[in-house]
Formats: C-alpha cells, structure tokens, sequence
C-alpha cells in the first residue's frame, strides 16, 4: 500500500472503535479515515495481513457501524508524531448501511489538505 497514490480522501477524526481479531477483543482510536480505510492507534499491533472485525462509532445520527478490514501497514515508530504507534486498516467488507453511514459522516468533514498520509 505505501507508495500508492489514495483513491479517496482521507479525513483527520476522534473516534472510538472495538477491534477483533480471532484471539482478542479492543478498544482502540481512529486517527484519520476515508471510505476505503482507517488508521487505528494502539498498542495492540497485529501482523500485516490479519483480518479484523472492527466496529466504529461515528457520531449522531450515523452511530456504530461494523466493518471487516486488513490490517495492511504498522507504524510502529511512536516517537514520529506523524506516524503514530498503530495500524493502517483497508476495508474489506463494508456493507450498504455501514457504507451510506460513513460515507454521510465523511461529506460532513471538509476537505482535508494533501499531507503525510497520502503516502500511505
């Protein structure tokens, strides 16, 4: 994934999501996200290639929604305030409800400037 060029935006956000993978269940905070993936911050790294259930809460009137993804790169450099500790989620499965939901969510942002993360 690094190196290629974002499809969509990607939005700078606050927001709360429960991760699972087949072993364990977290909570963790979304750093930034666009309609094909999310940056998770936590201290939780799994290897690149797991797959992970994630719920994300997005704020009134969307709510939770559930969303299958790939863990698909690892920053794992916490002393880079850019690339926090954490991991690059691809969507993989995104259904009808949960896509208008955060597809609404995500029109509400404005715009977000080209930076670091249009590497990613």
């Amino acid at each position: 994934m690094r190196g290629r060029r974002r499809k969509q935006p990607r939005f700078s956000v606050d927001l709360s999501v429960t991760l699972r993978s087949e072993t364990q269940l977290w909570g963790a905070s979304v750093h930034n996200i666009s309609e094909g993936g999310l940056f998770v911050v936590t201290r939780e790294l799994k290897p690149i290639g797991s797959e992970l259930d994630l719920t994300l809460r997005l704020p009134p009137p969307q709510g939770a929604v559930a969303i299958r993804g790939v863990v698909r790169w690892i920053g794992e450099n916490a002393s880079n305030h850019e690339v926090p500790l954490g991991m690059g989620i691809e969507f993989e499965s995104l259904g009808g409800d949960s896509l208008r939901a955060l597809r609404s969510f995500l029109a509400m942002k404005p715009h977000p400037p080209r930076s670091v993360w249009d590497r990613f």
